[in-house]
């Protein structure tokens, strides 16, 4: 994981220290018994990155972004063709207020 210090931003009128992470590339091998002495197997690749946005006064987080990219191939006991496979997430997070939370809450 590596951290950077890209500089300053606001978020919702607060002076922030904009900081980047990345995972860096990560490989990934996943093995699963199917029975009977078989397996599935999936090989891949993986990494995620995105931004910190550091509230100056608070301390607190306001903002986090997220992109992550996972690449696999998965491979089945017998004839059947390998199965390749490409996710991609991007999420936002941000720092809400208890009203707004209130506000938006889902009654269950």
């Amino acid at each position: 994981m590596t951290l950077e210090f890209k500089g300053l931003s606001t978020v919702d009128g607060a002076v922030c220290a904009l900081v980047a992470y990345d995972s860096g590339e990560s490989t990934l091998k996943i093995i699963m018994p199917l029975g009977a002495d078989k397996e599935m197997v999936t090989t891949g690749a993986s990494e995620y990155k995105g931004n910190l946005y550091i509230d100056l006064a608070t301390r607190w987080v306001r903002k986090v972004t997220l992109d992550e990219f996972v690449v696999t191939q998965t491979s089945l006991p017998g004839p059947r063709p390998k199965v390749d496979d490409y996710t991609v997430r991007h999420m936002l997070m941000r720092l809400i207020s208890k009203d707004e939370f209130e506000k938006n809450r889902i009654l269950r």
